[in-house]
């Protein structure tokens, strides 16, 4: 693609490393970047993002959608100003062409048009003015609700995730950060033309009403009649979108659970089972969208037919009253323009009713998510008393429900005939969910401030979460550093390089970091330099959304990187080696052995090449109580002896190593 350019594209990106960047990635690729405006270096307050932490929102229908207004008070007035502006500009351009066209009429052209001109001109301007910055503050108070929804419930699910997913299914929280957040949006967008078209009907009627009592009681009594019609469509609508919105949230899970288990179900064959699922499904969602779409085409159909059946009556009787000299010509264009204008307010009542019913639906979502109670909070935590993370690491760490100690200083491994078993007591110990009574030396974790407890336990669980960045940002994990605030035009240059590569992973420039020894490190103990060679700029190079350009072994190394990386006095880590081949589990055991020495690590597996490492192996039941405890040779050992518990526990790693 060629543009061409009268000003450098690059100009207006202030960093110059960034600019030379992109530069040279779009001669590499051989693009042309587009010519682009100044981006404004400043912008006038209410324009601008929003700053500081996410909103805490209620949970509370009435109370969020209140408080989001609050926070957006100041770009509402100044879109309801900018919006006003437009509506009254449109309705005085037909009051002024009236004027200028009665001053013609009845003498003719000569000086005494100045001033209807000069007046239909400054109507004119005025509906520039709202017009050209109507689009501006729509968009601006648009995003500040919805990506202000879509924040503040990020926001709960990054601290209470796991409650969420709990009690509701995963399309359901995807469909509202994705479709519902928007509609709510576009609900707030249309809030400044409810109140223009509110003051701008009000002054046609002053305008007719003035001109003529019986055509603008017409009008008066007329418009109201008419958008009360519509309103008898606001339930029926509301019900059938309620109920479109519950099966696309299922269709939703549906996919997103597929897609997350594609490799298991390959495995099983469950692709058949799956397509049948699915297709069912979404025959569900088909059938919910044409029952919406009938009602919704029905008001669309009397949103365009009514106003002209309206403007038809109104134009008829005014032409009556013109015949009979009750009305000037010029009175008559202008009751042509009101009429002509008042389908506006009828098409802004009839588009709310539609985002109106869209967004209601939408926040019952998105506060359900917030009302999801967390699983662990401060509410028993005695910050006076507080434990420092590091005496997390010499403490004896005891899940109550089982009795299962874990001892300090020892890379320990949880094993157990049923793997949920062990992992239950290794998640419990990293204390996600306060019904739980874990103890650290005696002391319950719950009166220890989470953040405290966080900082001195590391959780890695069984899924390798990862997230779209750089892999710097990834092995990093929590203390990876903001990434600057990006401008339009660098951010549309990157557009046009990705979309001409089609390739992630190569529209970062470096950003060495005094820290990148450290994470080298870690990288290597989970052996994960393959990665490293394997994308494009090294620590530098982007992994895609949940690590999609990785390989499952990739993806679980790299999740063990960051814990490695964390560096925390106690690491509790699920399956880490799960997806690894024998060779390479074995070297990550050896150096996760060697780089956690002395310090607490608690490691879920049944692997024969991880056990050897582990200076303590503890057998558990199916309820997760302690069976056997000693070094994997002991165990071995006493399994040949004769041992009941120890032949448990040899069935188990025989099992696990593939042995008949």
């Amino acid at each position: 693609m060629n543009f061409p350019s009268r000003r450098h594209p690059s100009a207006d990106i202030p960093d110059p490393e960034v600019r030379s960047f992109l530069r040279r990635r779009a001669e590499e690729v051989g693009v042309d970047l587009p010519p682009m405006g100044r981006t404004p270096r400043t912008w006038w307050g209410p324009w601008r993002a929003v700053p500081g932490p996410a909103p805490e929102l209620p949970s509370r229908m009435p109370a969020f959608v209140g408080t989001l207004v609050r926070r957006s008070w100041a770009v509402m007035l100044a879109a309801i100003a900018v919006r006003l502006a437009d509506y009254i500009g449109s309705v005085l351009i037909s009051w002024a062409m009236g004027n200028l066209l009665d001053a013609g009429l009845e003498r003719g052209l000569g000086p005494h048009l100045v001033g209807p001109s000069l007046m239909f001109l400054a109507v004119v301007a005025l509906m520039a003015v709202g017009d050209g910055l109507g689009q501006t503050t729509d968009t601006t108070l648009w995003l500040s609700a919805q990506m202000g929804a879509i924040r503040s419930i990020s926001h709960r699910l990054s601290r209470n995730g796991r409650a969420v997913r709990r009690d509701m299914p995963s399309g359901d929280i995807v469909t509202a950060l994705l479709t519902d957040a928007d509609h709510l949006g576009a609900a707030f967008g249309w809030c400044p033309d409810v109140v223009a078209a509110v003051v701008s009907t009000a002054l046609v009627c002053v305008l007719m009403l003035t001109t003529s009592t019986p055509l603008g009681l017409l009008v008066i009594i007329g418009l109201p009649v008419v958008v009360i019609a519509l309103t008898f469509l606001v339930g029926p609508l509301q019900r059938r979108q309620a109920v479109a919105r519950e099966e696309q949230g299922r269709l939703t899970t549906i996919s997103t659970d597929a897609v997350s288990g594609l490799r298991v179900l390959r495995g099983i064959g469950g692709e058949d089972v799956f397509t049948a699922t699915y297709r069912e499904q979404s025959a569900r969602v088909r059938d919910a969208g044409i029952t919406v779409a009938s009602t919704s085409a029905l008001l669309t159909m009397l949103r365009q037919s009514v106003p002209m059946l309206f403007t038809v009556v109104v134009i008829g009787y005014g032409a009556v009253l013109t015949f009979d000299g009750t009305i000037t010509a010029g009175q008559m264009v202008s009751f042509f323009g009101y009429t002509t204008f008042l389908r506006n307010p009828i098409n802004v009542a009839t588009n709310v009713i539609q985002e109106f019913t869209r967004a209601w639906v939408g926040v019952r979502k998105m506060t359900r998510i917030l009302q999801v109670p967390p699983l662990v909070d401060d509410s028993r935590a005695h910050t006076a008393a507080g434990l420092d993370p590091a005496d997390l690491g010499d403490a004896d760490l005891t899940d109550a429900r089982t009795g299962v100690t874990v001892h300090p200083g020892r890379m320990t491994a949880l094993v157990s005939a049923d793997p949920d078993a062990s992992a239950g007591v290794a998640t419990r110990l990293g204390r996600v969910d306060d019904a739980e009574e874990v103890l650290a030396a005696g002391r319950d974790l719950r009166t220890v401030p989470l953040e405290q407890v966080r900082r001195g336990v590391f959780l890695s669980g069984a899924e390798s979460q990862l997230y779209s960045g750089t892999l710097r940002e990834e092995v990093q994990g929590a203390l990876a550093r903001a990434r600057p605030a990006r401008g339009v035009t660098e951010l549309v240059q990157r557009e046009v390089i990705e979309a001409a590569t089609r390739a992630e992973g190569v529209l970062f420039h470096p950003e060495p970091d005094e820290a990148d020894a450290r994470l080298l490190a870690a990288l290597e103990v989970a052996d994960a330099h393959d990665v490293l060679d394997s994308l494009p700029g090294g620590l530098d190079g982007v992994v895609a959304e949940k690590g999609r350009n990785l390989s499952g072994g990739q993806r679980q190394r790299v999740a063990l990187a960051r814990a490695v990386a964390a560096d925390a006095p106690v690491l509790i880590a699920d399956e880490p080696t799960s997806a690894v081949d024998s060779h390479t589990e074995a070297r990550i055991a050896r150096k996760l052995a060697e780089a956690r020495r002395g310090r607490t690590t608690v490691v879920v597996t049944a692997s024969p090449l991880v056990l050897e490492h582990c200076e303590e192996v503890v057998l558990l039941d199916a309820d997760g109580r302690e069976l056997a405890r000693g070094t994997h040779e002991d165990l071995s050992l006493a399994a040949a002896r004769g041992d009941e518990a120890a032949r448990a526990y040899r069935a188990v790693v025989g099992r696990e190593a593939g042995e008949a």
